[in-house]
């Protein structure tokens, strides 16, 4: 239940919250579940604040200060969070599918579960941001930076990551069937176990990346650099490798069944007890 006299405060408007959070910045606003569905609130302060489970569909959170706020279970659907910081802000579990987060800043945060399908986040940044079983479906990605972020079991079909940052970052058991990653930065991630069926990696940086056990049965990844990456019982058959640099990889026992090899540089690459039937090797 709301504290009714931060919310009396809050439907003033944004100078007159912004004003009062300056003279008593000790104060950190109860508004759990409260419902300002379609509210114009650009540029509030709502740092520290309990929004747990509120209705927040809609809103204009834009350029506002959102740090360390308490989302947890809110709807943010279609809410727009251009430019808003984020920064270790707990939206584990919370709506936030269609929402405008460009450029937002949310370095830290907890997004495990958290639904953000068909989300804009593009040169979002979600650096060491926890996105654990976090449904990012159809979203927008392209240009996003995640260094470190946590993505285990999240669900990225058919979203659009082109020349997303993601070195560093724990991927396993992911879901990237259909994604674009063209020119994404994938240097050391751990994608072990994920799913890039049919996922676009033209060009892409797999420097050193773990994709063990992983499918990628169809995936584009021509002129991708794989160069000492895992690949050990990896499924890559049908894949396009041409031009790619699999320079030092490890491809032990993996697929690569009628996979395209053509102008691949396969230099000091292990190839032990890999399927090559149709490759032409």
């Amino acid at each position: 239940m709301a504290n009714a006299e931060h919310l009396r405060v809050l439907k003033q408007g944004v100078t007159a919250w912004n004003e009062w959070r300056k003279q008593h910045p000790e104060v950190e606003p109860d508004l759990n579940g409260v419902d300002l569905a379609g509210a114009d609130l650009g540029g509030v302060w709502l740092w520290k604040a309990q929004l747990q489970g509120a209705n927040l569909s809609g809103a204009n959170l834009s350029g506002g200060n959102l740090i360390q706020t308490t989302l947890a279970q809110a709807n943010l659907s279609g809410a727009n969070l251009n430019k808003a910081m984020l920064t270790n802000t707990d939206l584990s579990g919370a709506n936030l599918t269609d929402a405008d987060l460009r450029e937002t800043r949310v370095g830290g945060a907890n997004l495990r579960g958290a639904n953000l399908s068909g989300a804009k986040l593009n040169k979002a940044k979600f650096s060491s941001a926890d996105l654990t079983g976090a449904n990012l479906s159809g979203a927008k990605l392209d240009g996003a930076e995640f260094p470190n972020a946590k993505f285990c079991r999240a669900n990225f079909n058919k979203a659009s990551l082109r020349q997303a940052k993601l070195g560093g970052s724990d991927l396993s058991d992911a879901d990237f069937s259909e994604a674009n990653l063209n020119k994404a930065n994938l240097w050391e991630a751990k994608p072990v176990r994920a799913n890039f069926s049919k996922a676009k990696l033209a060009k892409t940086e797999l420097t050193k990346a773990n994709f063990q056990g992983a499918n990628l049965s169809k995936a584009k990844l021509t002129g991708a650099n794989l160069t000492r990456s895992d690949l050990r019982e990896a499924n890559l058959s049908g894949a396009d490798l041409s031009d790619a640099k699999l320079c030092k990889a490890n491809l032990g026992k993996a697929n690569l069944s009628k996979a395209k090899l053509d102008g691949a540089d396969l230099e000091d690459a292990n190839l032990r007890g890999a399927n090559l039937e149709g490759t032409g090797l």
